[in-house]
């Protein structure tokens, strides 16, 4: 089931719309006054351009605010309620239109809303079936991937289920903390970002221990992490002054927290102070200290105010206000005796687990325990398996693949796709249907929301390339629909020009068109200025262009005298017609004029000068465009 097109006014609504073309293999379009469905076979499409198992790319480009998330909205909520519909459909009015090649010929299948059925279709010999949404079962094998990599306040606050896997950054962090919520009941003021940034890191170490063999990977992988132990001081502090509430409304518990009534210390300081005292300020006591911090946390740190404290945790402070009982030379040993003797065991089972593991591995013996990738990989695994079942609202791990924020942006976009799907034997990839079993996966559609920030241009013009090796070889058993928006230039020229989508938006309505220009292989500069609706604003920033406007008009006033600084100016300027026309200006400054003669100038001369230079360069591009496009026809027929 590939995604051809989709009409939900809920998004756009103006009559003027035909909805949104989301294929180059179809030419849809939707006839509101005559209540027709147009679909014609594109003759330009070429099966498997794009690679074996790539159905179809399109990118959508357009100024801000033209609408290009809104897409993505759209999409996702439209899948949504096909995957949740149910019969009342009031209030519903949308369509979707997808190609089946289920069989050797492909077919095209449209689900609507009961109001849009009566629709009349008009096709060149394509075989067309109408459907209630309710009779939408083939989406169980299809699923969404939705990458943004800009905080949004809707993709923080709008959950998305069903078939969306959502793995924008507002997003993830809601997922990622939600899922720990819920398995380790953590206190609410854990700090989201780090729980986000960690999940992250887990995700991309699944990705690069696990077999990459077949799977063409076309940069750099890291080869080893970094790990350290994170300073425990805030951890502490904020665990305190919960103790301090704790005993504010509960004085009998203050016994079991403060080792005396006079200190002002509570027993978890006392305890920090003198483990640093007896093993020194080194890794392993910072791990020791976060690691009783986090019980401290699991046992008393509630969610509810106003709860009894339970005798675990009761007999937890009055044994690490004694904690010199069970110390010896060994730092680990003293922790596991502490634990053995005081504790249930099951319920701090992850933590004692953890100590003999550390016991029998002689990591942290250093400030940072450098792993290597994927020759460590057992280790490396057990280690943030235990850190998982041990990090409860107060991380003390930090992950360091040593990556600059574009290579680790990149390195998070391929893992989190890797990510989508449940792995099968054979290289098979599954999805989970809405009644939880897993089907084999048939199609998967991949929307890319500017995702190319923080890239530096020569990895944009590489960028489209490597999604596409990745991606032929990691989903080798499933047709895969690609959609990428974009603001760069470089990406666009990836693109055949009917699998560019352009938006923009007048009068609050949002409009989308195909455009004849040739994008596919084009010069990045005739992209930029006629692709991104940069024709009217000019060649330059506007910065610039003030600037310039305005040496123009004090070398024009009466007062101007020459000066080194309006000079240099005028020799910053990169377009060689305005900076030796600004030149000719100053160079010819005539000093002996009458001053009567000056006063009778045209004030409009340097309005007149400046679009003539503005005419000049146009001219200029539109000849450069034409050469272009004689010299691309001519090699056509060649």
């Amino acid at each position: 089931m590939n995604l051809l097109y989709l009409l939900n006014d809920n998004y756009y609504s103006n009559k003027e719309g035909n909805g949104i073309l989301l294929n180059s293999k179809y030419d849809i379009k939707f006839d509101r006054v005559n209540w027709k469905l147009s679909i014609k076979r594109n003759s330009d499409y070429i099966d498997g351009f794009w690679g074996k198992n790539i159905f179809d790319a399109m990118a959508v480009v357009g100024e801000n605010g033209s609408g290009k998330t809104k897409v993505a909205y759209c999409i996702m909520n439209t899948l949504e309620q096909l995957w949740t519909i149910h019969p009342n459909e009031d209030g519903l009015y949308f369509m979707i239109v997808f190609e089946d090649k289920t069989y050797n010929e492909p077919c095209i299948k449209i689900f609507a809303t009961s109001n849009l059925l009566s629709i009349f279709i008009v096709s060149d010999a394509i075989e067309c079936n109408k459907y209630s949404i309710s009779e939408c079962r083939e989406l169980t094998k299809l699923k969404m991937g939705y990458f943004n990599n800009v905080l949004s306040l809707s993709d923080y606050i709008e959950e998305k289920y069903g078939i969306i896997y959502d793995a924008s950054l507002g997003g993830s962090i809601t997922r990622y903390f939600k899922d720990d919520s819920i398995k380790y009941h953590i206190n609410v003021k854990k700090d989201k970002i780090i729980n986000y940034y960690e999940d992250e890191i887990f995700k991309m170490i699944d990705f690069l221990n696990s077999d990459l063999s077949n799977v063409q990977i076309p940069f750099v992988l890291p080869k080893y992490i970094e790990i350290s132990i994170k300073d425990y001081t805030q951890s502490l502090k904020y665990i305190s002054e919960e103790l301090n509430k704790i005993c504010k409304n509960n004085k009998a518990l203050s016994p079991y927290i403060f080792s005396s009534e006079k200190s002002n210390k509570n027993v978890l300081e006392t305890s920090c102070e003198y483990i640093l005292h007896k093993f020194g300020n080194n890794p392993r006591s910072n791990l020791v200290i976060n690691m009783i911090l986090n019980i401290c946390g699991k046992l008393c740190i509630l969610q509810s105010p106003g709860i009894a404290l339970e005798s675990d945790a009761l007999i937890f402070f009055k044994r690490i206000g004694t904690i010199s009982n069970y110390a010896n030379n060994n730092i680990f040993d003293m922790m596991n005796n502490l634990l053995q003797d005081t504790l249930n065991r099951n319920k701090l089972k992850s933590f004692i687990i953890f100590i003999k593991w550390l016991q029998e591995t002689s990591i942290f013996k250093q400030n940072k325990s450098i792993l290597r990738l994927p020759e460590d990989k057992i280790i490396v695994e057990e280690l943030l398996t235990h850190y998982k079942a041990t990090n409860f609202g107060y991380p003390y791990l930090s992950l360091n693949f040593g990556l600059s924020t574009g290579e680790f942006n990149l390195l998070k976009l391929f893992s989190n796709i890797s990510g989508l799907l449940q792995e099968g034997r054979n290289e098979e990839r599954y999805v989970l249907n809405n009644l939880g079993h897993e089907e084999k996966c048939e199609n998967l559609f991949l929307y890319f929301d500017e995702v190319d920030l923080s890239i530096h241009p020569r990895w944009q013009q590489r960028y489209m390339d490597w999604l596409l090796q990745f991606i032929t070889t990691y989903f080798k058993n499933c047709t895969v629909q690609i959609i990428i928006a974009t603001h760069s230039p470089i990406m666009l020229s990836d693109f055949p020009s009917n699998n560019v989508l352009y938006l923009w938006e007048n009068g609050g309505k949002n409009y989308a068109e195909k455009r004849a220009i040739r994008t596919f292989g084009n010069n990045i500069h005739t992209l930029f200025m006629d692709s991104f609706f940069l024709n009217e604003a000019g060649t330059m920033g506007s910065f610039a262009e003030r600037k310039i406007n305005e040496i123009a008009g004090d070398i024009k006033s009466l007062e101007f005298r020459k000066n080194e600084n309006t000079f240099k100016i005028i020799n910053m300027v990169g377009d060689d017609i305005i900076r030796n026309k600004l030149l000719q200006m100053y160079d010819s400054k005539n000093y002996f004029k009458k001053e009567s003669d000056q006063i009778n100038e045209n004030d409009d001369a340097i309005d007149t000068m400046m679009k003539l230079i503005k005419d000049q360069i146009n001219n200029l591009q539109k000849t450069l465009y034409e050469l272009e496009k004689m010299k691309n026809d001519k090699n056509k027929f060649k």
